[in-house]
């Protein structure tokens, strides 16, 4: 499936959720699908205008993954439980962000219960067990299980049309993916009649100034491909989506 990538696209739909668990870790996938823009005046034989045929995004698709957290950082580091609240408070503000395109609040809030099934009962007894990462994990778990369970009724081809704003991976990946910072004021997701929330999604000046708003192949080289970096590219994405 042809990727959508990075940019402001309307007419999204929110296709599929699935948890994933494996020996490997937890990961949560998210999928995105542009769906066609119909005019009521659309005649039968529109797709001849000029500039319309191979220009379209209708079908494409946008896989964005979660994954679980874990006890050390990419240096070795371990963290604190201060910052392992912290980077799963963080991914359960984006998770309610994306719900609340599609769901009211009171709904939204009565769906978490992340320290089910974890012998906790004050927040200083979690602060002690959370730097275990069996715990750690039972929580990752719930939290994507329970996003999981909440979309299920909203989610589907038929589903309500939302705007979306993907930015880019990294200077060297033009992979997509979603905002996960300062969401109350740069919000990356609205349900396309919810006017005044969609004139906030756009990228903001810095976004632009470090190249999120790009899909050029690598930032440090526009010009030149990079083989090792397609190859990768190609590779996750048929991981993603097949081959």
């Amino acid at each position: 499936m042809a990727l959508l990538g990075v940019g402001v696209f309307s007419g999204v739909v929110i296709s599929k959720v699935t948890y994933n668990k494996t020996d490997q870790g937890q990961s949560l996938d998210i999928t995105f699908k542009k769906t066609a823009e119909k005019s009521e005046e659309a005649g039968e034989l529109d797709f001849l205008s000029a500039g319309s045929i191979g220009s379209s995004d209708e079908g494409k698709e946008n896989n964005i993954r979660l994954y679980g957290l874990n006890l050390t950082g990419y240096d070795g580091s371990t963290k604190s439980c201060d910052d392992l609240l912290n980077e799963l408070l963080a991914k359960q503000t984006q998770l309610v962000h994306i719900a609340s395109a599609y769901l009211p609040a009171d709904k939204i809030k009565a769906a978490w219960a992340l320290t089910k099934g974890i012998e906790v009962k004050t927040k200083d007894e979690l602060v002690k067990q959370i730097t275990k990462q069996s715990v750690l994990d039972k929580m990752v778990e719930n939290l994507f299980t329970q996003f999981s369970e909440l979309m299920k009724p909203v989610i589907g081809e038929d589903s309500k049309h939302v705007v979306v704003k993907f930015l880019r991976k990294s200077k060297a990946s033009n992979f997509p993916r979603l905002a996960d910072k300062k969401l109350d004021w740069n919000p990356f997701i609205a349900d396309e009649k919810d006017t005044k929330l969609v004139a906030k999604i756009k990228f903001s000046k810095w976004e632009q100034e470090q190249g999120l708003d790009s899909n050029t192949q690598s930032l440090d080289d526009a010009d030149t491909t990079d083989s090792g970096l397609l190859a990768a590219q190609v590779e996750a994405t048929n991981s993603v989506f097949g081959s």
